[in-house]
Parts: C-alpha cells; sequence; structure tokens
C-alpha cells in the first residue's frame, strides 16, 4: 500500500479491483480494527484509492461515480466510526466492487 506520509494521493496507482477486495476481507478478518498494513492504514489505502478516478474502461454511469466519490470521503473518516458503521460500510464497498467486476467479466456462454 502506497505511504500517505510520503505520497500525494495524486500519486496512487490506478484503483485495482482484485487489491481493493482483498483489503476489504482483510479488514472484515481482523474485526474492522483498521489495520495497519506495510505502509499505512486500511482506512488510508482505500480512502487513497478511491480517491483515484476510477479506470475509464470500467461501466461507470454518473450516478456510480458519485458513489464512488462518496465511498472515498466515508473511509477518510472511518477511523472515527463505530463499529457497526464501520461493518456496514466494508459491506457496503465490497457488495459494490463485486458488481462492478461482474460488469466487466465477459458473458459466460450456456450450458
Amino acid at each position: 500500500m502506497p505511504d500517505l506520509n510520503s505520497t500525494s494521493v495524486d500519486t496512487y496507482p490506478e484503483p485495482d479491483l482484485p487489491r481493493l477486495s482483498k483489503a476489504l476481507a482483510f479488514e472484515a478478518d481482523r474485526g474492522f480494527q483498521d489495520v495497519q498494513g506495510k505502509h499505512e492504514r486500511f482506512s488510508q489505502f482505500l480512502g487513497g484509492s478511491l480517491a483515484q478516478e476510477p479506470p475509464a474502461h470500467w461501466p461507470l454511469d454518473g450516478h456510480e461515480r458519485h458513489k464512488w466519490q462518496d465511498l472515498a470521503q466515508r473511509f477518510q473518516q472511518y477511523p472515527d466510526l463505530h463499529l457497526e458503521d464501520r461493518q456496514h460500510l466494508v459491506a457496503e464497498t465490497r457488495r459494490w466492487l463485486h458488481q462492478i467486476r461482474q460488469q466487466l467479466e465477459p458473458p459466460h456462454p450456456p450450458a
């Protein structure tokens, strides 16, 4: 995870669905404690990653782009949230990213 202390938000890499999903799962598995990664806390990583523009090839309409920005702001407040609110935010984000992943996958041929 990039280090926010030495890296501006503008230099985060393009958002990566598998990496975001892995971070969300790791945080859930650790009890929503805002886990410290190698370089930064979970909330800093998610907030910084979501502060980046989503890749142009992602099928996001105006409403979904607004949701992306809203999630970025909410993860900036993650350290101040109660446990139940953290759980809800992580679950909501996981569901939403799963929907995006499904839209990006090519349709499977009928069996």
